[in-house]
């Protein structure tokens, strides 16, 4: 392989390296340092404060902001807003993520098709659903939204021994003894599936 010896840098490149000597001449370093003032200039002059106003954290654009007589306060912050507008920008973008009711959450993420309504959110390590915010498992908010509260001591259990079902005629509430003697009747127990 032969090199050849850059004459602008006195870098040593690869004879394939010609287009290095083209870009490394003083002509193109030049270029490529107007072209990075050009679109610099050009950023600085798109964020430039004058033409924002920055309230509460947002940035609001000049054009909503400069005729007084269009302004008016909003009724959450009195901040400035448009008479138009119900809210200001700020107002509206904080009300846009508020998160739905638990119950529009919890169901548009299961699948009602089969036999068991199966889960289709996040699982925990054990197959078993679960809803953030804050953590919840997916059968027991299921029960919860159909039936209301789970007692004291109580724990939330399956008759179709399927994990991710929440159909809540596949639940029933027990403690762990009667969870523990279902395992047992039904033949799930370890020492009784090391015995088949």
């Amino acid at each position: 392989m032969t090199y050849l010896r850059c004459p602008h840098c006195e870098r040593v490149v690869a004879a394939s390296g010609k287009s290095h000597i083209a870009a490394c001449s003083p002509e193109a370093r030049e270029a490529r340092r107007q072209r990075t003032l050009f679109f610099a200039a050009r950023y600085r002059a798109r964020t430039r404060p004058q033409r924002e106003q920055v309230f509460r954290g947002w940035h609001v654009p000049e054009k909503y902001l400069t005729r007084p007589a269009d302004l008016d306060a909003c009724p959450s912050c009195d901040g400035p807003k448009t008479k138009k507008a119900a809210l200001c920008v700020a107002c509206r973008l904080v009300a846009g993520k508020r998160k739905r009711p638990l119950a529009d959450r919890f169901w548009s993420k299961v699948d009602p098709t089969g036999h068991c309504w199966l889960w289709m959110g996040a699982l925990n390590e054990h197959g078993y659903g679960v809803i953030h915010g804050p953590e919840r498992l997916a059968p027991r908010t299921a029960w919860e939204l159909t039936f209301g509260s789970i007692p004291d001591g109580l724990d939330v259990l399956h008759r179709c021994d399927n994990p991710p079902c929440v159909r809540p005629s596949h639940l029933w509430l027990g403690t762990q003894r009667d969870n523990t003697a279902d395992m047992i009747a039904k033949g799930r127990a370890a020492w009784q599936k090391a015995a088949r």
